[in-house]
């Protein structure tokens, strides 16, 4: 025999269901841009102390409390109307001339940010962003991308400097997003005990 807590939950049931179908069906897909748009969520920024970082090298064993590297990442949110955002990785070639995934550093001297110039001038800090959707589909996508980038003390990198990024991308067509800057941070600071 059927209760009336048992209709009660089945109704209860089905008008729920019936809500999230209606909710579903009316939902419109997002209209975006197909040239790429991207907006600054955050940096975070890990010293890398001497005694964690025996898979960067060689660390100072005399000085277990030095700085040795600092880990920052890098939070975008992007938006693209067709999704074409990324490369497989069989389509990245190896002098990295379709690299979709752009970065500038800027270092802080006397209150005024200018572009920070690395000895080597085939440096970069540009990379590949992972393919965000399936190459034969599109439609609008969005997400959040996070890069990460090891600086170690002693290389080409500003030392002690307080340091920002400007970050754009690029789709497969070639359009460019817009360049967002992140709040700046201070690269491989001397930390005294």
């Amino acid at each position: 025999m059927i209760t009336a807590p048992q209709i009660y939950r089945t109704l209860f049931i089905l008008l729920m269901a019936c809500v999230g179908v209606l909710y579903v069906g009316c939902r419109k897909t997002p209209k975006y841009s197909e040239v790429p748009n991207i907006q600054y969520k955050n940096i975070s920024l890990l010293h890398i102390l001497d005694q964690d970082a025996s898979d960067l090298g060689n660390p100072d064993p005399m000085n277990n409390d030095s700085v040795f590297a600092d880990s920052i990442t890098i939070g975008i949110h992007f938006q693209d109307g067709n999704g074409d955002l990324g490369f497989p990785e069989d389509q990245r070639d190896s002098l990295g001339t379709n690299r979709d995934y752009f970065i500038d550093v800027y270092s802080k001297t006397n209150g005024i940010y200018n572009l920070f110039v690395f000895p080597d001038s085939t440096f970069t800090y540009d990379a590949y962003m992972p393919l965000l959707s399936p190459i034969n589909t599109s439609g609008p996508i969005e997400g959040d991308l996070f890069r990460s980038i090891v600086f170690t003390i002693g290389s080409t990198t500003p030392h002690d400097d307080t340091i920002k990024f400007v970050v754009k991308i690029k789709d497969r067509a070639g359009n460019f997003s817009n360049s967002i800057e992140t709040d700046p941070v201070i690269l491989n600071q001397t930390i005294t005990p």
